[in-house]
């Protein structure tokens, strides 16, 4: 990658600023015309943009819970709480939209608990036993399986799959 030129960086950090502005607004705010703001746009996003996001406004009533791989690139300050699901991934309740890598958000605008889930066991799907630690999975058309450890998940590989 080479520098950024005075034009490109100038529109660089009006994007940071605010991605939603069109090429007519750039070209204005820049003085500059469309057609060069239309050039700078598509080597930026060739050469430099990896993903344009959205900042949601926070009035304080919502939450924000998002599916991902983990939890240690967000501020501590932000979770409200998460859970580890069995796959490894994380379930996580925010306070803030952080810049992190997510599969899927939801939104919600109260929070409240009526009380903790107590007595759910997770079994092996090949001899039948309580998983306790940490479990062993396999996906397999669209199913998951949970093994209690790596014997059970081979064993049940030789003879199922």
């Amino acid at each position: 990658m080479k520098n950024l030129s005075r034009n490109e960086s100038r529109v660089l950090r009006l994007l940071v600023e605010n991605s939603r502005l069109s090429i007519s607004e750039i070209a204005k705010k820049l003085d500059i015309s469309r057609n060069t703001v239309s050039c700078i746009l598509k080597r930026l996003n060739d050469d430099y943009i990896e993903r344009y996001t959205v900042d949601l406004k926070n009035d304080g009533d919502l939450y924000y819970i998002v599916k991902t791989d983990s939890i240690d690139n967000i501020d501590p300050g932000d979770i409200v709480e998460y859970y580890e699901l069995m796959n490894g991934k994380y379930i996580v309740v925010l306070k803030n939209l952080t810049r992190i890598n997510y599969e899927s958000i939801d939104m919600a605008g109260a929070r409240h608990r009526s009380g903790a889930i107590t007595g759910i066991s997770v079994y092996c799907d090949y001899c039948g036993s309580v998983i306790t630690g940490e479990s062993h999975t396999y996906e397999h058309k669209n199913r998951i399986y949970y093994f209690c450890c790596s014997t059970c998940k081979s064993q049940f590989l030789k003879e199922r799959i």
